[in-house]
């Protein structure tokens, strides 16, 4: 899968669950709170990088099946700019 035709979202995790799995929820666009299971993509799992509660992720969705998610990139809540600058998020973010 190329990394162009993955769809990405911003999504906030709200419980850990087993095997590096992670619950979480959509922050925008939903009328109803979406709880959606996602794994880690492999490169985070390499690099042991930790995801806390509440952190925001930038999630990845295979557009060959809607049930594979994928966590690519964490977002501290703290840390503004890493999110500002992500060109995968500009535009999600100036519609706020």
């Amino acid at each position: 899968m190329a990394k162009s035709d993955s769809i990405i979202v911003l999504w906030e995790v709200i419980e850990c669950v087993w095997n590096a799995s992670f619950k979480v929820k959509i922050l925008k666009w939903a009328i109803e709170w979406i709880d959606i299971l996602c794994n880690i993509s492999w490169k985070m799992r390499m690099y042991y990088i930790k995801i806390l509660l509440w952190d925001l992720v930038k999630v990845e969705i295979s557009p060959y099946s809607l049930d594979k998610w994928r966590i690519s990139t964490r977002f501290r809540w703290w840390n503004d700019n890493k999110l500002k600058e992500d060109p995968d998020l500009k535009e999600f973010l100036e519609e706020k």
